[in-house]
């Protein structure tokens, strides 16, 4: 995700639903990002050049 995809989709039959989009850095400000998140629904995780937010439960990236 941090190297090579924009955009990954995991649904499984369990419930499990995951849902995660890579923006450029620029496109948020970090207070933004401390503002939106929230606990076990969604997450930004930025990395030198992108953020990688996530929606949904995952353990790593």
């Amino acid at each position: 995700m941090q190297r090579y995809f924009d955009a990954h989709v995991y649904v499984a039959n369990w419930t499990t639903a995951v849902f995660m989009i890579r923006l450029p850095i620029e496109m948020l400000s970090q207070k933004t990002t401390k503002t939106m998140e929230v606990t076990y629904m969604m997450d930004f995780k930025a990395t030198q050049t992108h953020w990688i937010i996530i929606r949904g439960q995952i353990k790593s990236i």
